[in-house]
Formats: C-alpha cells, structure tokens, sequence
C-alpha cells in the first residue's frame, strides 16, 4: 500500500471540493448582485 499516493490523492481531492464550493458561492453571489429582469 503506497501511502504517499493515497495522501496525495486525498489532499487533491479535499482541494477540489474546497475549489467546487468557493466557485458555486462566488457564482450564486454574481447572479444574486445581477438585477432581476423577472
């Protein structure tokens, strides 16, 4: 069992979350600051 590539691994995809979070947030923050053409 190579436990440098399983940390490696966890590490990227912890990142990866971390990174899907951040852009969905940022992305409902811009469509909330759009104005509304209802």
């Amino acid at each position: 069992m190579q436990y440098p590539l399983l940390l490696i691994f966890v590490k990227v995809t912890i990142f990866a979350l971390m990174l899907a979070i951040g852009l969905n947030l940022s992305f409902e923050k811009m469509l909330s600051l759009l104005p509304q053409e209802n």
